[in-house]
C-alpha cells in the first residue's frame, strides 16, 4: 500500500510540471512539502515522422475529446515464450495444451501490483480511467486533449498530410514515472498520422451487373448438407477467366478432398479483423449464388468501423465463407485511427471465441509506432498461448512494402516488410499469380510491376529469426545479406505461405451490388484462414500457432513456387527470387490441403530425421534448434544433482537426460530402462549413449565404469584401470555392439566392435577434451 500511495503523490505533482515545459529523457520533480525527488522518464516511443509535403496547421484543439491506451508488458516475456514453444512444438508433452479462457492474465499478464501501481498513477492525472482489459495488457484513459497532454508530457499538433487528410501527432515521447517505465510498452493512440491500410488490389477487376444473381433460388435448409462444396452460379462463372470462383480455387488448392470427408469447418469460428464497414446485402447475394448459409455476425469495437467501403471487408468475408462453408464468422469491426486498431486486436484475443483470426490490414514496418508494435506482439503471443491462429496478409508492395504510388504514403523504394505479417507469432501470407488452375496448378510469384503491386516479402528489421524458422531455403544468401544490411545477425523472414493474389485473374466476389474480380494478399490471408478452419474441424484442439509445424514439415505439403520474384523495381540483380523450398518471394508456396491436414493433425512425424540439434543446461533446461523437437525438460524441477549429459532416441521422437548421480529423465518416446540414481557410485556419471533401437542405454562414470540398461550390452570398461585422466564421454558403434570412451586428454578406449582410429593421448593439448561423437 505504501508503494502505491507514493506513486500517487508523485503524479499529483508531476501533472503541473509536465504541462510547463518539455521534459528531458529523464527528469525529476519534488512533491510539494515533501522534499522528495521524483524521477520521471520518457518512454522509448519516438514521435512519428511526418511524410514529406505535410503542413503543420497548429496545436490540436485542447477541448477536443481524446482516448488512448496505456499498454503494459507481460510479467515475464521469457516464460510466456517458453510456454508458447511448449504448446506449439510438435512432440512436446504440452503440445496443444493451450491456456483455458481467462487464464492468460493471472499466469502471464502484468502482476496485480503492477496494474494497481499504474492505475494509481493514472487516477491522479485528471484523466478518466477505464476498466483494465481482462488480460491486464491495456488500460484505456480519456479526457480532453489538453488534459492528455498535461498528464503524459506531450504536445499534440494537427497536420495536413499530402493526401489532404488532417492528422494528429505528438511532437515528443510520453513521460511517465520512472518507477513505472519498465512496466509499460507505450501509449497507443496519440498519433493518427500513420493508418493501417487494406491489402485489396482491384487494379485488374472487371465489374459486371448483378444480372440473374439475386434471382437465383435460395437454398433452403442446411446448405452445407445439401452441397458437398460451394458451387458458383452463372453470374459469378461469367467472369472466368478474368477471375476464379471459390469452387475453382477449392479444386486447385485441394479443399475439395477435405470437403469429400465432410470437412467444411462445421462447428468452428473464424474472426475477421476489419477497419471498414460492409453491406450485408452484398454478403447475402454471394451466399445466394454459392448456396451457402454461413452465419456472419458483427462485433463492434469502439463503435465499429465507419467511413466508406473499399471492398476489403466484403472480399474477406466472402473469401472465408466460400472456402469454409460450414463455419461461422465473427466480423470484428473497429476504428481505423488512434487506438482503434489495437483495441480491435485486444478484443478478438480477449474474447478467445474464434479459433482462427485473419487480417488483411497492415502498416509498413518502419512506420510502426514501437509501442503499438510491442503491444501487438504481446497480444499475438496471448493468442498463440490460447491456441488461436493468426494469419496476416504480407502486403502488396512486394519487397518494398513502404512504396505506394499515391502521395499519401510516398515513394519509398527501400526493402521493407509489412506488419503484422512480420510478427513472430503470426503466419504471413504472400501472393502468387495462378497461371492455370486444376489439381496441378501452375503458379509464379505475383508481381505486376511498379505502380501496381506484388506479393510482400523480405526480412524484418524489428524481429530476430524465431527458433522454429528453419528448413531448406531459410537463411539463404538474399536473406542473410539484407539482414546484415539492417544491422542484425538474424532476421524474421516473410512470408510463411502464399496463395492467389494477382488481380489480373484474381478472386471473384460480390461488392456494391455487382460481381467483380479482386486480388492482393487480401485474398491469400482469408483463404489460408479458411483452410486452417476446415482442418480444425473435429480435432481435439485447434492447430493454433502453426508456424513451428509448417517449418518442421518443410515444403512437402505445398505447391512449390519456383519462378518469378517480388521486386517491384527490377534491378540487374534480383533481390528476392523464387527458388526451390522456402524463399522470401513466396514462403513455402501455396497449399495442398489434404497434405497439410495430414501434417497438422500428426505433426510430430515432420520433425523426425530433419536437421537440428539440442543443448541441455545443467538444470535440464532444453534449447532446441533447427528441426529438433522439444519434448520437455527438468528446468523447473528441483534436482538432486546437475544434469551432465543427454541422448536422443534414433527416430528423434524423444531424449533422455542423465544427472551426475545417474538419475534418468525420459521425454517424448524415450523409455525408462533403469538408472543408478539410488546407487552409491565410486565416481560421478559423466555421459550416456542410446542403443540403435532406443531399447536401452549406457551410462559412463568418470573412472570409465559402464552401467548398461535395457538391451544395452556390456562390452567392457576402464573401471579397474589406473587412468591418466578422467573419462569425459561415450559413443556407441552403429550396431550397438561396441563403444568408445574418451579421456580428458583425448585418450581413446575401444570396446566390443569399436575400432581404434587414433587419439590425442600423446599430444600436448591447450585445453582438455570434453566430448566424443561417432560417425
Amino acid at each position: 500500500m505504501r508503494r502505491v500511495a507514493a506513486i500517487g503523490v508523485v503524479s499529483l505533482v508531476v501533472v503541473g510540471i509536465l504541462g510547463a515545459s518539455e521534459p528531458a529523457d529523464s527528469a525529476s520533480s519534488s512533491g510539494s512539502g515533501t522534499g522528495a525527488s521524483i524521477p520521471m522518464a520518457k518512454l522509448a516511443t519516438p514521435a512519428p515522422i511526418l511524410p514529406s509535403g505535410s503542413t503543420v496547421i497548429g496545436s490540436t484543439d485542447g477541448n477536443a475529446p481524446l482516448s488512448v491506451d496505456i499498454s503494459l508488458k507481460p510479467r515475464d516475456q521469457s516464460a510466456l515464450d517458453a510456454f508458447i514453444r511448449e504448446v506449439s512444438t510438435p512432440g512436446s508433452p504440452g503440445f496443444r495444451h493451450y491456456l483455458s479462457p481467462g487464464a492468460f492474465g493471472p499466469m502471464f499478464g502484468p502482476t496485480a501490483a503492477t496494474i494497481a501501481a499504474v492505475r494509481a498513477w493514472l487516477s491522479t492525472t485528471g484523466l478518466s480511467v477505464g476498466a483494465t482489459e481482462p488480460d491486464g495488457l491495456l488500460i484505456p484513459v480519456s479526457g480532453t486533449t489538453r488534459r492528455v497532454e498535461q498528464a503524459l508530457g506531450v504536445s499534440l499538433i494537427d497536420t495536413r498530410l499530402p493526401s489532404g487528410r488532417v492528422a494528429r501527432n505528438n511532437t515528443t515521447s510520453p513521460v511517465v514515472p520512472a518507477a513505472l517505465a519498465s512496466s509499460l510498452q507505450g501509449v497507443i493512440g496519440l498519433s493518427t498520422v500513420v493508418q493501417h491500410h487494406s491489402r485489396i488490389d482491384s487494379s485488374g477487376s472487371s465489374i459486371s451487373g448483378a444480372g440473374g444473381t439475386l434471382s437465383t433460388p435460395k437454398v433452403s435448409g442446411n446448405a452445407v448438407s445439401a452441397h458437398a462444396r460451394p458451387t458458383a452460379c452463372p453470374a459469378a462463372n461469367a467472369l472466368h477467366p478474368s477471375g476464379y470462383t471459390t469452387d475453382q480455387l477449392a479444386t486447385t488448392y485441394g479443399f475439395s478432398a477435405l470437403y469429400s470427408q465432410g470437412r467444411t469447418g462445421i462447428g468452428e469460428k473464424v474472426g475477421i479483423y476489419e477497419l471498414e464497414p460492409y453491406t450485408a446485402s452484398d454478403i447475402a447475394a454471394y451466399q445466394n449464388c454459392f448456396g451457402t448459409s454461413v452465419s456472419v455476425q458483427s462485433v463492434n469495437v469502439d463503435g465499429g468501423a465507419t467511413g466508406p467501403e473499399g471492398g476489403e471487408a466484403a472480399l474477406d468475408i466472402e473469401d472465408v465463407l466460400g472456402f469454409a462453408p460450414g463455419a461461422s464468422i465473427l466480423v470484428y469491426s473497429g476504428v481505423q485511427g488512434g487506438s482503434g486498431p489495437i483495441d480491435l486486436y485486444a478484443r478478438m484475443v480477449a474474447d478467445d471465441s474464434t479459433q482462427v483470426i485473419t487480417t488483411s490490414w497492415g502498416i509498413c514496418e518502419p512506420q510502426m509506432d514501437p509501442g503499438e508494435r510491442a503491444t501487438e506482439s504481446s497480444l499475438f503471443a496471448q493468442a498463440a498461448a490460447q491456441g488461436q491462429t493468426i494469419v496476416a496478409a504480407s502486403g502488396d508492395g512486394g519487397s518494398s512494402d513502404c512504396y505506394n504510388p499515391s502521395v499519401i504514403v510516398g515513394r519509398d523504394t527501400s526493402l521493407q516488410v509489412d506488419d503484422p505479417a512480420d510478427q513472430p507469432y503470426v503466419t504471413g501470407a504472400g501472393g502468387t499469380s495462378l497461371q492455370s488452375a486444376g489439381s496441378t496448378p501452375t503458379e509464379t510469384v505475383w508481381n505486376s510491376g511498379a505502380g501496381t503491386g506484388a506479393g510482400g516479402g523480405g526480412v524484418s528489421s524489428d524481429f530476430a529469426q524465431p527458433v522454429w524458422q528453419s528448413g531448406p531455403g531459410v537463411g539463404a544468401a538474399p536473406a542473410t545479406s539484407q539482414c546484415g544490411t539492417v544491422g542484425r545477425s538474424s532476421c524474421r523472414e516473410v512470408p510463411d505461405v502464399s496463395a492467389l493474389a494477382d488481380p489480373s485473374h484474381g478472386f471473384i466476389y460480390f461488392w456494391q451490388g455487382a460481381w467483380g474480380v479482386a486480388g492482393g494478399t487480401s485474398v491469400a490471408s482469408p483463404l489460408w484462414a479458411a483452410l486452417l478452419t476446415v482442418i480444425d474441424q473435429g480435432q481435439p484442439s485447434s492447430v493454433g500457432f502453426v508456424n513451428p509445424s509448417l517449418y518442421a514439415c518443410g515444403g512437402s505439403a505445398f505447391n512449390d513456387v519456383t519462378t518469378g520474384n517480388n521486386d517491384l523495381f527490377p534491378l540487374a540483380s534480383v533481390h528476392y527470387p523464387a527458388t526451390s523450398g522456402y524463399d522470401l518471394a513466396s514462403g513455402w508456396g501455396s497449399p495442398v490441403a489434404a497434405a497439410l491436414q495430414s501434417e497438422l493433425t500428426t505433426p510430430s512425424n515432420c520433425t523426425k530425421g530433419l536437421p537440428g540439434y539440442r543443448l541441455a543446461a545443467s538444470d535440464g533446461g532444453i534449447f532446441s534448434f533447427g528441426h529438433a523437437g522439444f519434448y520437455g525438460s527438468t528446468g523447473s524441477m528441483a534436482l538432486n544433482r546437475p544434469i551432465v549429459g543427454m541422448a536422443s532416441t534414433p527416430d528423434d521422437g524423444g531424449y533422455w537426460l542423465v544427472a551426475s548421480d545417474g538419475g534418468i529423465f525420459s521425454f517424448g518416446d524415450a523409455g525408462f530402462h533403469g538408472s543408478t540414481g539410488s546407487m552409491a557410485l565410486n565416481r560421478p556419471i559423466v555421459g550416456m549413449a542410446s542403443t540403435p533401437d532406443a531399447g536401452g542405454y549406457w551410462l559412463v562414470a568418470s573412472d570409465g565404469g559402464i552401467f548398461s540398461f535395457g538391451d544395452a550390452g556390456f562390452h567392457g570398461s576402464t573401471g579397474s584401470m589406473a587412468l591418466n585422466r578422467p573419462i569425459v564421454g561415450i559413443a556407441p558403434t552403429a550396431d550397438g555392439n561396441g563403444y568408445w570412451l574418451a579421456g580428458s586428454d583425448g585418450g581413446i578406449f575401444s570396446f566390443g566392435d569399436a575400432r581404434f582410429y587414433g587419439s590425442t593421448g600423446a599430444l600436448a593439448l591447450n585445453r582438455p577434451i570434453v566430448g566424443l561423437a561417432s560417425t
